[in-house]
């Protein structure tokens, strides 16, 4: 399957992609999303709250150097668009948890893909794809099961 461009990513591609431990996911997003963006054949958004969710363990384990790495790695990713919080993406934010149990975090993805214009949004929180978005929801883990099926 093609992903549509541009894609918005959760935090968790990047912590997938870039802290190991599941070699599937990771192995799949290197392949489909992080190799595609640096040939330009996709284009990708994601929220700079991702930024925050994906430095917090390093930081907490007082692992200053791997947070800046991460950092670095995210802020480099060729055609990836980091989006800033904004009052119309505050404001959808709201009306999505207003219309769901989202989480604050969650409603900021979600509101930051569709407001920047995304096609898509790639995530694993399966609970996520029941919400009230106006975009997508792609499911990390179903993704990677139908390429195995078809690699069969």
């Amino acid at each position: 399957m093609s992903l549509p461009s541009p894609i918005a990513l959760d935090t968790n591609c990047f912590i997938y992609a870039f802290e190991g431990g599941d070699t599937d996911r990771g192995a799949w997003l290197a392949e489909r999303v992080f190799r595609s963006l640096a040939a330009g054949h996709l284009r990708a958004m994601t929220a700079t709250l991702t930024i925050a969710e994906l430095l917090t363990l390093a930081y907490r384990r007082g692992e200053r150097s791997q947070a800046a790495l991460l950092r670095s790695a995210v802020e480099g990713l060729p055609n990836l668009a980091l989006r800033g919080l904004d009052v119309n993406i505050a404001d959808r934010a709201a009306a999505l948890r207003g219309a769901s149990r989202l989480s604050l975090g969650d409603a900021v993805h979600l509101a930051t893909a569709e407001c920047a214009g995304a096609a898509g949004f790639l995530t694993n929180d399966r609970q996520l794809a029941s919400q009230p978005a106006d975009l997508a929801v792609l499911v990390l883990d179903d993704l990677v099961a139908q390429d195995s099926r078809r690699a069969r």
